[in-house]
């Protein structure tokens, strides 16, 4: 088994080891690019990728047949409404029913 010393020179060798094989923390720092060039090549890629896509859908929309406007909803029958025979459906209502008061009124307790 290593005792303290030994162990403490092996890890100062260790360390003048790492030492020597580590760049100094100036020479990471001032080979950094500036910050306005790392942004263009950030920026570019997609503001050209915004461009393509833009122009894609522009052209799309144009190059299909022209777009037929909505269907018009069907007009309204009014003389089939009146004629469905619900007479039977206030035969059987109770007396006390009025037809312009609240319905949920006479619900509640």
């Amino acid at each position: 088994m290593m005792d303290e010393d030994e162990l403490r020179g092996r890890f100062r060798e260790l360390r003048a080891h790492d030492a020597k094989r580590a760049p100094r923390f100036d020479a990471l720092t001032a080979k950094r690019p500036a910050r306005s060039v790392r942004l263009l090549f950030t920026a570019a890629p997609l503001v050209a990728v915004a461009a393509v896509l833009l122009l894609w859908c522009g052209t799309q929309n144009h190059a299909a047949a022209p777009v037929a406007s909505a269907p018009r909803p069907p007009k309204p029958r009014l003389h089939a409404a009146a004629a469905l025979p619900l007479d039977f459906l206030l035969e059987n209502a109770p007396v006390s029913v009025r037809l312009d008061a609240n319905p949920i009124e006479g619900l509640r307790p």
